[in-house]
């Protein structure tokens, strides 16, 4: 993937996409190039979370996707209130959109949350 840079500071840009998804459309950003590594925001935060991030990432080898998750951000919302499972049906689409078949997973939560397996079977792999 071609970095472009930004036209006044010549730094490397996150680029944002949208992606069709089971709720409507998905907000991401992209940054870097090779091991995807899908990044998870907190509630009610949005991939913007993670813009410190991005480019120390993509430095290190890693192609960092922040996802904005059904309601926030520039997603659409799911019809009802969102549960884990929703969130976590808008992951396959996010892989298919990039080209990817796989991705490492890194997610917020409260510290009053209880840890969570990842959902539907999605492995991940340690980053370099």
């Amino acid at each position: 993937m071609q970095m472009t840079k930004h036209p006044t500071t010549s730094a490397p840009l996150v680029r944002r996409h949208y992606i069709d998804g089971p709720f409507g459309q998905i907000h991401a950003r992209c940054h870097g190039a090779g091991t995807p590594l899908l990044l998870l925001h907190q509630a009610p935060m949005t991939s913007a979370q993670f813009d410190h991030v991005y480019a120390p990432l993509a430095k290190h080898g890693i192609m960092a996707v922040g996802i904005d998750m059904p309601g926030f951000g520039g997603s659409d919302p799911t019809p009802d209130v969102p549960t884990i499972g929703d969130y976590a049906q808008i992951i396959p689409a996010v892989l298919t959109a990039f080209g990817l078949e796989r991705a490492a997973l890194l997610g917020i939560t409260p510290a009053r949350s209880s840890p969570q397996k990842p959902p539907y079977g999605f492995r991940t792999w340690p980053l370099p």
